[in-house]
């Protein structure tokens, strides 16, 4: 396509351009995050439960890549925004989402990397 005529520093600026577009939005993020739209509720032998949701599935996955970025700024936002405290109270609440903690694992691997730094 159009975008794999690019070479590598100018899509990695454009990325960083675009996540440096979003971060004002991290707020709004995480309130996604912690009030999601409403989804189903699955009925177990146990009890009912609520699904995390595509949702908030999305958002999260949408953290990560932005933090793939390497905006310097961005781990501190994220904090600042109370989304890391977040994430990782989810990843406890749901603790049979595989989905979901493979993200929060990918998240906590990138900021003890020092991706963003």
């Amino acid at each position: 396509g159009p975008g794999d005529a690019l070479p590598v520093a100018s899509r990695e600026a454009e990325m960083r351009r675009i996540v440096t577009c979003i971060m004002p939005s991290l707020p709004q993020l995480h309130q996604v995050l912690v009030k999601p739209p409403p989804g189903p509720v699955l009925i177990t032998s146990t009890g009912t439960l609520t699904a995390f949701g595509a949702t908030r599935l999305v958002v999260l996955r949408l953290l990560v890549i932005m933090l793939q970025a390497g905006v310097p700024t961005y781990e501190q936002e994220l904090v600042q925004a109370g989304m890391l405290k977040t994430v990782l109270d989810l990843f406890f609440e749901f603790a049979w989402n595989n989905f979901l903690h493979t993200e929060v694992k990918r998240l906590v691997d990138f900021i003890l990397a020092g991706v963003g730094q």
